[in-house]
């Protein structure tokens, strides 16, 4: 990146340089500068943009003012700082966001610095008529891309204010508009003010003159019009969305009503609302963490799908529903929280699969994001009964599964897998075929079920996909380490014969289980981690010893075995690097306290020495 960096800074730095050179020649090298930034666009910029187009300004009025002319001088323009601005987009960083809103406003001072006493904008290089430095729409877009890209602090609300400040310039710009429209055919009409037919009449050369100046100020500032369009509130609405922040939700809502209103109302085609629109919103409801967020979710796909009459008319929706739409539904239903949730989902799937039979719509065909979101509001579920409503996603009236009634969540996902394998065995269409985020689902909703067996079942689940990968050419379902931490999760919870036999916490609930259920349970986990620590290029994570350490600490007797083993895997993770909080938990559970205090060998559990702890990632 420092590389990348460079470059782009002697680019920049070669357009100040460059000797005098006809316009012809300036556009083609101008192109060529703006291509070499492009292939930088993951660099950050660290310079100072306002001192270099002050610079610019001043050294191009200089060389101006010395040659007679101002059309022969190399120099960014808008095409060049929009390179530089993308640079700070892709990056993604923290800071550049902030970088690429310091840029704007240096190019917006630029625009000043080349005005004339009048507030004319001064002839200069570019056909634009400013310097060729003024900020169009991409580059308000651009930059608000870069604020959605970085984890700047008020980035959020920087978004928001940027928009508010592109509608404010082009309602006024709108009204200038009309204004002069008047009054241009007021003149046409014969309607001047007195003491102007005098001067009309006297100097005709000095009207045609003033007419002509309006004429291509209007040029100028029209080329300048910076105008909100879809993608500009489509990416603060994906601000918004991916903020989290109170209200964030609403928020975006409101600006969805707004492009609705400017669409439909005032007959801007621009702001029309697409599907990335509404998919962006209903994600904005599915992190907000409210009560109710996914039924508010839902009536955003009911007002879109209804048509101005109240009735469900596919030629009145501003947006064709499709599969991003319900997926982005489906997945906001599954992180609700609320009762019934995976129920709500499972209704809305099942209206795809029955729109598509129907009208062979391929557009709302469920695909592997649509099945495996199901999965997890199953995963995630309340309650192990299915309990039907009437309401459906679509407002088509009730429909159920016909399995929901007599399956738990837990089969009820493993029916799904079944069904993709075999939708996929059948079609060989790519876009329903399992990969790995399916199938650990599966696998994690049946560590969280009460399902007897449990553990055996989410083995079973990762050898298919082992076999998916290993034999079938399934690349997408290749095994990783969530899936096998999935699997000893499960063992981890799987009932003991009674509370009384652990002295572990209540992590793994009290449910009675039963001898053989046990030993199969510390059989599969064992015969799991050993997967891990064998598998060619897959590696236990701090995660994998802490779900190991609870199997042993939840399945295993107080006993010299059980410490044995719990200080050979705990030596190893310190080996390894992997000593993290979870550990450490699960290490005072399953180990003797003498034992405990032996193994951290005096050290502090806030101060661990850093070679236990070097390899631990944590989510921050």
């Amino acid at each position: 990146a420092k590389e990348s960096s460079r470059r782009a800074e002697e680019l920049l730095g070669s357009m100040r340089r460059s000797n005098r050179i006809n316009r012809r020649t300036n556009k083609n090298d101008d192109l060529e500068y703006v291509d070499g930034m492009n292939m930088d666009d993951d660099c950050i910029l660290d310079f100072q943009p306002t001192t270099i187009i002050q610079q610019q300004s001043q050294q191009s009025r200089k060389k101006s003012a010395a040659s007679g002319s101002s059309d022969n001088f190399l120099k960014p323009n808008t095409r060049c700082f929009n390179a530089v601005l993308k640079a700070h987009a892709n990056s993604g960083v923290e800071g550049s966001g902030m970088r690429a809103l310091r840029l704007l406003r240096a190019m917006e001072e630029s625009c000043e610095l080349n005005r004339d006493e009048e507030g004319n904008y001064e002839e200069d290089d570019d056909e634009d008529g400013d310097g060729g430095q003024s900020p169009d729409t991409r580059t308000y877009n651009i930059v608000l891309n870069a604020l959605a890209n970085s984890k700047d602090f008020g980035a959020t609300q920087t978004a928001c204010d940027l928009l508010r400040e592109m509608e404010e310039e082009f309602e006024e710009e709108e009204e200038e508009e009309e204004e002069e429209d008047d009054e241009e055919g007021a003149v046409e009409g014969g309607e001047v003010e007195d003491g102007e037919e005098e001067k009309m009449e006297g100097d005709d050369i000095a009207i045609t003159s003033t007419e002509e100046e309006k004429e291509d100020t209007t040029i100028t500032r029209r080329k300048r019009k910076i105008r909100p369009d879809t993608y500009t509130y489509n990416t603060v609405i994906d601000v918004l969305a991916k903020s989290g922040e109170r209200d964030a939700a609403e928020k975006a809502t409101e600006l969805l009503k707004r492009m609705e209103y400017l669409y439909k109302v005032q007959g801007r085609d621009e702001v029309k609302p697409d599907k990335f629109t509404y998919t962006s919103v209903i994600n904005a409801w599915s992190k907000s963490r409210e009560k109710g967020a996914a039924r508010r979710a839902e009536q955003l796909v009911f007002d879109l799908i209804k048509g101005d009459d109240g009735d469900y008319a596919d030629n009145d929706r501003i947006v064709k529903l499709d599969s991003s739409i319900y997926n982005a539904l489906i997945n906001c239903w599954a992180k609700s929280g609320e009762y019934g949730a995976e129920e709500r989902a499972e209704e809305i799937l099942h209206t795809m699969e029955k729109r598509h039979e129907m009208y062979q719509d391929e557009d709302i065909r469920p695909n592997v994001r649509t099945y495996t979101s199901v999965i997890d509001a199953l995963a995630n579920a309340n309650s192990n009964n299915y309990i039907p409503t009437t309401m459906t996603a679509t407002g088509e009236g009730t429909s159920s599964h016909p399995k929901m009634e007599k399956l738990s969540p837990a089969k009820r996902a493993l029916d799904i897998l079944n069904r993709m394998e075999s939708l996929y065995e059948q079609t060989r269409n790519r876009s329903i075929r399992p990969n790995i985020r399916t199938y650990t689902a599966v696998i994690t909703c049946w560590a969280r079920s009460s399902e007897r067996g449990k553990a055996l079942v989410a083995r079973d689940i990762l050898k298919r996909m082992e076999e998916q990968y290993f034999t079938h050419g399934n690349n997408g379902a290749r095994p990783n380490i969530y899936a096998y931490n999935a699997v000893l999760n499960a063992c981890g919870y799987t009932p003991t014969m009674s509370p009384d036999d652990s002295d572990d916490d209540d992590d793994y609930g009290d449910t009675v289980g039963n001898q053989d259920e046990v030993e199969q349970a510390f059989r599969v986990a064992c015969q799991t981690f050993d997967d891990v620590r064998r598998a060619k290029g897959l590696y236990p994570s701090h995660v994998t010893y802490g779900l190991f350490l609870g199997v042993c600490s939840h399945l295993m007797p107080k006993s010299d075995v059980r410490n044995d083993l719990v200080e050979k895997v705990f030596r190893r993770c310190c080996i390894d690097g992997q000593v993290g909080d979870l550990v450490l938990r699960r290490l005072k559970q399953a180990a003797s306290p003498d034992l405990y205090e032996r193994l951290l060998q005096g050290e502090t559990e806030d101060d661990l020495p850093s070679k236990w702890t070097r390899s631990v990632r944590r989510r921050g």
